[in-house]
């Protein structure tokens, strides 16, 4: 099973919260441990949900919001500038984060 199924079907079955997903994250094949940077995630795609109207139009809240999202780590040259925005595992944004703030 990929990190992509497991995490769309913890997503359509709002089992993030068990202790057996939990485990499923936490071991990948790889020893990576995807478990915070994943519920971080869950955490700022709720808050953008439950958000109060007109929001989301708010560049600098949705850009916070990236933020506490995260990026994948990369090593991309052209990402230096936000080195503090990676997450420790390779869940995350894989873009600039003003382009999707932008859209």
């Amino acid at each position: 099973m990929t990190l992509k199924t497991l995490i769309g079907n913890l997503a359509s079955n709002n089992q993030l919260e068990s202790n057996q997903a939990t485990e499923q994250l936490t071991i990948d094949g790889r020893g990576i441990d995807y478990s915070y940077d994943v519920q971080k995630g869950v955490e700022v795609c709720n808050s953008i949900l439950n958000s109060a109207d007109g929001l989301v139009f708010d560049r600098d809240w949705i850009l916070d919001r990236i933020k506490a999202f995260g990026l994948a780590y990369q090593d991309w040259s052209l990402m230096e500038n936000f080195n503090d925005w990676r997450n420790t595992s390779h869940f995350g944004l894989q873009q600039f984060p003003q382009n999707l703030q932008i859209f």
